[in-house]
């Protein structure tokens, strides 16, 4: 796997681009929603979705909420941010859920809207240092682009 690292000035929103920002959100918090902001401004985004997921396939122990309730969680988190929704596609999935899966099922989507696919996948450092111990890594990278905030110094 390659890595195109860029530092972004604000950008003008790229008709079509969509940000996926996914996880159980167990609970949301304003973190999710400064990280997928700064990722919709930095990157031109026209929309972010944020997807629940009804279980993370590595992560260690249940979450404390049920899916629906981290789903509700989300929507009342970004009420009133136009540029963001809540896209519950892989609550309705059985088993595990994958990544992968999920950007296969969007491009789907997008291409059957007549839009190219413009996926920027979000994600922190330390998941991005995870990536090879997903499902299908190189798959993944090429149905959408990366979006890794870098952590601040000190932290």
């Amino acid at each position: 796997m390659s890595a195109d690292i860029r530092v972004l000035a604000p950008a003008t929103v790229v008709p079509g681009s969509v940000g996926i920002l996914g996880g159980t959100f167990d609970p949301v918090h304003v973190g999710h929603l400064a990280i997928a902001e700064e990722a919709r401004e930095q990157l031109g985004l026209e929309r972010v979705l944020f997807i629940p997921a009804p279980d993370a396939p590595l992560r260690s122990g249940p979450a404390a909420a049920s899916p629906e309730q981290r789903a509700r969680m989300v929507e009342l988190a970004i009420h009133g941010n136009p540029f963001f929704t809540m896209d519950p596609l892989e609550l309705g999935r059985p088993g595990p859920s994958f990544t992968v899966d999920t950007l296969e099922i969007l491009a789907t989507r997008e291409r059957a809207a007549g839009r190219q696919p413009d996926l920027w996948f979000i994600l922190s450092a330390e998941q991005l240092r995870k990536l090879p111990e997903w499902r299908t890594p190189e798959r993944l990278l090429e149905l959408c682009r990366v979006a890794v905030r870098q952590p601040e110094a000190g932290r």
